[in-house]
C-alpha cells in the first residue's frame, strides 16, 4: 500500500480559471471564483500559449481579485 504523501503527489492539480478585468498601474484585476484564491495565492496569467506571467494575490476589490506580477506585463 502506497504512502499518503505518494498518493497525494499522483493527484492531478485543480485548475481554476478567471479573467483580467482591469489592469492599474502594476495591479492586475481578476474576476474569478475568490474562494479558490486567498491572499498569498499564486496565479499564472496566461497571455499566450506557453506564455505565463506569475502573479500573487494581495487583496481583495468587491468580487475581484487583486494580484501582483512578478515579471512585466
Amino acid at each position: 500500500m502506497k504512502a499518503l504523501a505518494e498518493q497525494i503527489e499522483e493527484l492531478d492539480a485543480a485548475e481554476v480559471y478567471g479573467r483580467v478585468v482591469a489592469v492599474r498601474g502594476l495591479m492586475v484585476e481578476v474576476a474569478g471564483p475568490i474562494h479558490a484564491m486567498p491572499v498569498g495565492a499564486r496565479v499564472l496569467i496566461e497571455t499566450a500559449p506557453g506564455r505565463a506571467i506569475p502573479c500573487e494575490v494581495v487583496g481583495f476589490s468587491d468580487a475581484n481579485a487583486l494580484l501582483m506580477p512578478f515579471a512585466a506585463l
